[in-house]
């Protein structure tokens, strides 16, 4: 590896890190600004600071500068340094000589995608480890437990999750070749699937399967966020559907063009009754947001406010739009927890009331 090469990769690792702490970063750089300190001389004291301290960043707040003092926007300089939201975000603010509120909406943006991630992550350890744990004691006891008994008495006469779990277990046992290759292209499958499957069997999938459950609420409480914030900075939905789009994986994208395409052909934002009685389908009910942030908008749409509502539903109130994403991930998680919990008690009962059974069985046999 060239020389070249390995300061590519280390600047690599300080943009990384960089961007772990930025919302630090944007926090200080709020303050300066709104005591009118020019970003320019923001950035020159920031890397000395850093440099002082022998900080990892330093050298990435030095090239920000450097790119600023080479006549660049800020957005500008933060091309491939800060994350592309992020970018998007401060340009934003830009266009409208406003680059505080476009900083400001970053530094939410990120604070709020941290939220939705701990959310789904506290709610869902728990039954995945469960889940394992599960798993693992059905193969346990398929592989040692069970077949010391079924030497000693006909499976029929063992408990009904023994029943199960003994066949089953020799099956994955049998078959093993094949089904660990299967296991690792479904996994891999669901993965791709995920960021590219969309029409009517991804509308089902979305509904009644986890994985693309929990993606749908993550990406919708995403996506609202990043559109309150640029509507906050006067940019009209269509617009930001624009921008986004060509942001966004496959998935997303299918549904931003959805609302494009019904915004161009002059559809309301969100549907409705019309006077003559007929259901209205609105541009952004595609299926991607919750219909509870649906029902909000409709609310306001009718009471006259759905601009303001833009504006507040993924930004002052994301607190609320996130009960609404922790709902649902709350209820998967409820019943993953429920499938998890009822494997394990039915082996646990069935082992607990073995001895019964064997002494049973003997002495029905003993005659």
């Amino acid at each position: 590896m060239s020389n070249t090469q390995t300061n590519q990769f280390l600047f690599g690792l300080r943009v990384l890190a960089f961007r772990k702490g930025v919302d630090n970063f944007f926090g200080e750089l709020l303050q300066q600004m709104e005591l009118s300190i020019p970003l320019t001389k923001f950035m020159v004291s920031r890397q000395a600071a850093a440099e002082a301290q022998g900080s990892f960043v330093a050298p990435v707040i030095g090239e920000l500068g450097v790119r600023m003092a080479e006549g660049q926007a800020f957005s500008e300089s933060g091309d491939g340094i800060l994350s592309d939201l992020n970018v998007l975000m401060i340009h934003t603010g830009e266009k409208v000589n406003n680059v505080i509120e476009g900083v400001r909406t970053a530094r939410f943006l990120n604070q709020s995608m941290a939220k939705i991630r701990e959310m789904i992550m506290t709610a869902l350890w728990f039954p995945c480890v469960m889940l394992s744990i599960s798993v693992a004691v059905v193969f346990f006891f398929g592989l040692t437990i069970i077949p010391e008994f079924v030497g000693l008495m006909p499976l029929k006469s063992l408990g009904v999750s023994y029943q199960i779990v003994h066949p089953f277990v020799q099956w994955s046992l049998k078959y093993a070749l094949f089904i660990v290759p299967a296991l690792i292209l479904g996994a891999a499958y669901i993965v791709w699937s995920l960021f590219n499957l969309t029409g009517r069997v991804r509308a089902v999938l979305d509904v009644f399967v986890p994985p693309y459950n929990i993606y749908r609420l993550k990406k919708a409480g995403e996506l609202l966020i990043i559109f309150s914030g640029m509507i906050r900075n006067g940019v009209q939905l269509d617009e930001v559907i624009a921008t986004v789009i060509d942001r966004e994986n496959a998935y997303i994208r299918w549904h931003l063009e959805i609302m494009r395409s019904r915004i161009a052909d002059g559809y309301p934002l969100v549907g409705g009754i019309d006077p003559d009685g007929q259901m209205v389908v609105g541009a952004l009910d595609t299926g991607l947001l919750p219909g509870p942030v649906i029902e909000q908008l409709m609310s306001f749409n009718n009471s006259g406010k759905l601009e303001e509502a833009m504006r507040r539903i993924g930004f002052e109130n994301v607190d609320d739009m996130l009960k609404i994403v922790k709902s649902n991930v709350v209820m998967i998680a409820g019943c993953i927890k429920f499938a998890a919990w009822t494997v394990i008690g039915y082996i646990a009962y069935d082992t607990l009331t073995l001895s019964a059974k064997l002494s049973q069985y003997t002495q029905t046999n003993s005659f």
